[in-house]
């Protein structure tokens, strides 16, 4: 009788573990929610490329800064640099 009571007890207990997996896995997981800002990201090489070394010279700050200006005025919005901290990245809602 011992021999048979523990396998029924194990098996009776994977089945509950079994039968609860489906509701634990879909409680961890929910879909994202519908209104989530979505974004379009730039990185603005060519436009900057020419000035990124000679940053230090007032005509390429000019130059660089007036860059920066049209792409402000197209909607994108700075939100860092990369590579040497010269180029810059935007972002804005995705249209």
């Amino acid at each position: 009788m011992k021999k048979l009571l523990v396998p029924v007890i194990c098996a009776l207990v994977g089945c509950a573990a079994g039968v609860a997996m489906p509701a634990i896995t879909a409680q961890s997981y929910g879909a994202p929610a519908p209104a989530a800002q979505r974004w379009e990201n730039y990185c603005a090489f060519e436009e900057t490329a020419d000035h990124v070394g000679y940053l230090r010279r007032d005509q390429h700050q000019a130059e660089y800064n007036q860059a920066l200006q049209q792409l402000g005025a197209q909607g994108w919005e700075i939100v860092g640099t990369i590579g040497a901290g010269n180029t810059p990245c935007f972002r804005r809602p995705l249209q």
